[in-house]
């Protein structure tokens, strides 16, 4: 899927690699390089089916579902590294 799941304008790609749940984008310094991948969600059994985005707790901030579960977006200046 790809939406704009960190408020920078620009959609990010959101999926499922390696049992976890991350998002990437392209470097804003090197947009031709290889992507930023961010990753949400702890090692896990977690499925790509399903996968979508929207604001599942109503604090304006895009969370990310999927068939067993959702991660919540963390307030600005959350150190949580995942």
């Amino acid at each position: 899927m790809l939406t704009d799941v960190d408020g920078d304008g620009k959609p990010e790609l959101v999926y499922v690699s390696e049992n976890f749940v991350r998002f990437a984008k392209p470097c804003p310094t090197n947009p031709t390089g290889p992507w930023q991948v961010h990753t949400v969600s702890e090692n896990g059994p977690w499925s790509a089916h399903g996968i979508g985005v929207g604001d599942v707790n109503g604090d304006k901030l895009v969370d990310i579902v999927g068939a067993d579960g959702w991660w919540e977006h963390p307030d600005a200046g959350d150190a949580t590294p995942t």
